[in-house]
């Protein structure tokens, strides 16, 4: 190797690490799909602020699991180049205002869920995809707004929805993340949305396990 070719390598080898560093220093892109606690709590901005993340709130209060697919491809068109999506919704599937058997909506919310991955699954890899089982409710402290929309009904609906959103995320091959038990009892405003308090553990568990690969739940046990 010539002299001059030799500078060239070297300066390769000098330029290469730097680049690849400045690259993996980018903040990663996270969409976060979800409904009014996505969209009205402080969680997204919480998990924005870390360096690493760069947090997209995709929350609407009333989505429904049953929609998310429809719903969803607006956002995927809009944000391009995205990282990780995140997926939290089921709990408005659920409430007794739905006449149907609880059972049934389980399953139909968890169809939903599986349409709109398969969806997402277009536009990141399947490992980039993060399946969230909703937060419980407070039935003790439910406003009266939500108890006559029936959210009451729901913690055994949502304890069966988180196992079957775990099933999902292991069929599917993405990442699943259980708030089921999450936000403390007392830390609900309405019986259903968290207080500020609640929205911080929420935000503490999601950036936990985003920054905390090797602690992810991959095995579905």
């Amino acid at each position: 190797m010539s002299r001059f070719a030799h500078m060239i390598f070297l300066t390769a080898m000098i330029v290469l690490p730097i680049v690849a560093g400045a690259a993996d220093s980018e903040p990663k892109r996270i969409l976060c799909y979800g409904d009014s606690i996505t969209s009205g709590g402080k969680w997204v901005a919480t998990v924005g602020a870390h360096k690493s993340i760069h947090a997209i709130n995709a929350g609407v209060s009333g989505r429904r699991a049953a929609n998310a697919e429809k719903e969803l491809k607006y956002y995927l068109t809009k944000h391009q180049n995205l990282d990780k999506i995140i997926m939290f919704l089921g709990v408005n599937d659920l409430p007794a205002r739905d006449k149907r058997p609880g059972d049934l909506k389980v399953t139909i919310c968890t169809r939903g869920m599986s349409e709109a991955v398969d969806l997402a699954m277009q536009y990141v890899k399947s490992q980039d995809i993060i399946l969230v089982a909703p937060c419980n409710v407070n039935s003790n402290e439910m406003s009266a707004v939500n108890l006559k929309k029936g959210y009451h009904v729901t913690p055994l609906l949502l304890a069966k929805l988180e196992e079957e959103y775990k099933g999902l995320a292991k069929k599917k091959g993405i990442q699943f993340l259980s708030m089921l038990n999450v936000v403390s009892k007392e830390n609900y405003k309405d019986g259903v949305h968290p207080n500020e308090a609640g929205d911080a553990e929420i935000a503490e568990a999601i950036l936990n396990f985003l920054t905390k690969p090797e602690e992810a739940n991959l095995s579905y046990e």
